[in-house]
């Protein structure tokens, strides 16, 4: 998605979560981004986009407020989640271990 736009738009400014060097070459020049730690100035987005993204996150409340903190005032967060309107519960995907290390559930 973010190659995609931009290709499109000229001041976009896009992450990807790229934790190898091997992400990181196949999506170039998109840079790594770490949702619970942004690298922007506080203030300084119009617009953020998160597809399918924040399902991923282990500390949501640290990453909205991350978002928060990055988007200028009158800014615009949009998010997009994948659900299934059949079921009642949520798949955990993945947890936070006793030792604080993010531990994958499933691909």
């Amino acid at each position: 998605f973010a190659l995609f736009l931009r290709a499109r738009y000229p001041y976009f400014i896009g992450t990807e979560y790229l934790p190898t060097e091997l992400t990181k070459k196949r999506f170039f020049p998109i840079p790594h981004g770490d949702l619970l730690d942004l690298t922007f100035e506080a203030e300084s987005l119009d617009f953020i986009v998160s597809n399918d993204v924040l399902e991923h996150v282990p500390f949501l409340d640290r990453c909205l407020s991350e978002q928060a903190r990055c988007l200028k005032s009158g800014g615009i967060m949009l998010a997009t989640f994948p659900f299934d309107v059949r079921s009642d519960h949520s798949i955990v995907r993945s947890r936070i271990d006793a030792d604080g290390n993010l531990e994958h559930l499933m691909e």
